[in-house]
């Protein structure tokens, strides 16, 4: 299923670069291959790490996802999609547009489910490691607030009682606290 899942957004993707220039889809694949190194061999979680990004930046819907893999997956990915409106007031500057997008996101990491949060750290490790070569420091440092603001949020609602029906929910706060950790140093490293 995982390689389905990786064919699938390289497909979903082609034609995308990131900042750097680079094939988007070496994005996702760095956040999988984040998830292995932390130790996540859940199969849904890695099929939604690779298609974190579709509903969000392509044409695909959370039905097709649904669809073509499942329910458990599909779900994952939503949580993890943030859509924004396409068009902004004409006053608005790239700053109003980055608080809103803070703004939703904080709403969005107080509810999502562990392997949601996951995921999302991972997103954030990576996006972190290659801001320093793509980013002006503002926006690494702004992007990198927003990720401690981010876990503190998630980390809030895994505190608040809610848990994953599984026997594995001990393993999963593991990975969520190595991720956390690992996503708080790497933009340590960043601001020296």
């Amino acid at each position: 299923m995982e390689k389905k899942a990786e064919a699938f957004a390289t497909a979903a993707h082609y034609g995308q670069s990131r900042d750097d220039g680079e094939p988007y889809i070496s994005h996702p694949a760095r956040v999988v291959n984040t998830l292995k190194e932390m130790g996540v061999e859940d199969a849904d979680l890695l099929c939604a790490a690779w298609l974190h990004d579709v509903i969000e930046d392509t044409e695909w819907s959370y039905d097709d996802i649904r669809e073509i893999f499942n329910r458990t997956i599909a779900d994952i990915v939503r949580e993890l999609t943030l859509k924004l409106p396409d068009k902004y007031p004409d006053d608005w500057t790239t700053e109003d547009r980055r608080e809103l997008k803070t703004l939703v996101l904080m709403g969005k990491a107080s509810s999502m489910s562990i392997k949601a949060c996951i995921i999302k750290l991972a997103d954030r490790i990576d996006n972190l490691q290659g801001a320093k070569e793509t980013w002006k420091p503002a926006r690494t440092n702004a992007y990198g607030e927003q990720a401690l603001r981010m876990m503190s949020a998630m980390k809030k609602n895994m505190n608040s009682g809610y848990n994953l029906e599984s026997e594995d929910w001990p393993a999963y706060c593991r990975i969520f606290d190595y991720a956390a950790a690992t996503c708080s140093n790497t933009y340590k490293d960043l601001s020296k």
